[in-house]
Parts: structure tokens; C-alpha cells; sequence
């Protein structure tokens, strides 16, 4: 294949086959290798692709403007001006008389920040892990936003 590395040829072909299965009893064995076909043809695609949502997620996470940090989620309320999620974390940050800061989640008219939210929202009283990215505004504000979550429990305090 050109234009594609070994290695991730390689890592292409595995996932398709993974993600497929077995083949099933209702399918002949061309059917289950285009069900492969296909898979693959659509992870290669995802990862040639800067713009796709799972490449972003990724680079949101991992990337070098995301900062991981522990934290107990105190609330979240909608901003109406931005459409975005305002969570309220207790991090005992001394750049705060409460010892909390404020992160954003996505927009909520987008599935995204939405899904975000709402995770938010069942893990207030929880403490938490956060991936939380530094991303520049297109007027040039910086912007504090929540890309993932893990939850560890109730938080101490409210058990």
C-alpha cells in the first residue's frame, strides 16, 4: 500500500479483522471478507484523516497542550453565552480562595460536549480524573476544556 508504513498497515489489518469477528453463520466466506474489506478501508481512512472525530479525540488527550490532574466535581451548570458546560472541580489549587477551578466542556449543541455534560453531571460528590486540554479560541482566548474523565468513587468527604 502506498503511502501507508509497514507497521501501521500492519495495526490496519489487525483491528479490521478484530472488529469483525468471526465469521458469522449467516455470511460465505467472501461476505466475511468484505465485512473485513470494509472495516479496514474505513480505519485506514480515520487514520489519514487529521479532521476525523477519533483522530481529534486522540490528540485532544494525548496531545501536549492537556494537562491530567485529580479533582472532586463540585457542579456543573450550562453557560448560556458559549452553549458549553461550566464544571466547577475542587482541585485545593491555592490560585483560589475555595481551592476549585473552572474547566469547559464542548458546546452541548454538539453530541460531543453534550455526552460530556451529561457524564459530568452523575459524577458531581465524585472524585475524578481529568484530561483537560488548553485550546486557543479563534478570537486568540485560551480556553480550558474537559476532554475525558474517569471517575474513582464518591469523594471522601461526601461518603
Amino acid at each position: 500500500m502506498a503511502g501507508i508504513e509497514n507497521a501501521t498497515r500492519t495495526q490496519v489489518v489487525i483491528a479490521a479483522l478484530t472488529a469483525a469477528g468471526p465469521q458469522r453463520e449467516d455470511e460465505t466466506g467472501p461476505q466475511w471478507e468484505a465485512r473485513q474489506a470494509a472495516l479496514a478501508a474505513k480505519f485506514a481512512a480515520v487514520i489519514g484523516n487529521d479532521r476525523h472525530p477519533v483522530v481529534k479525540a486522540v490528540e485532544q488527550v494525548a496531545g501536549e497542550n492537556t494537562k491530567i490532574f485529580t479533582a472532586s466535581v463540585v457542579s456543573i451548570v450550562k453557560e448560556e453565552s458559549s452553549k458549553r458546560g461550566l464544571v466547577t472541580l475542587h482541585t485545593g489549587t491555592e490560585r483560589s480562595d475555595d481551592g476549585t477551578e473552572t474547566v469547559r466542556t464542548e458546546r452541548t449543541d454538539n453530541p460531543i460536549g453534550l455526552a460530556m455534560a451529561k457524564q459530568i453531571r452523575t459524577l458531581v460528590g465524585h472524585d475524578v480524573v481529568v484530561w483537560v486540554e488548553v485550546e486557543t479560541m479563534a478570537n486568540g482566548n485560551k480556553a480550558r476544556v474537559l476532554r475525558h474523565v474517569e471517575d474513582r468513587g464518591e469523594t471522601k468527604a461526601a461518603a
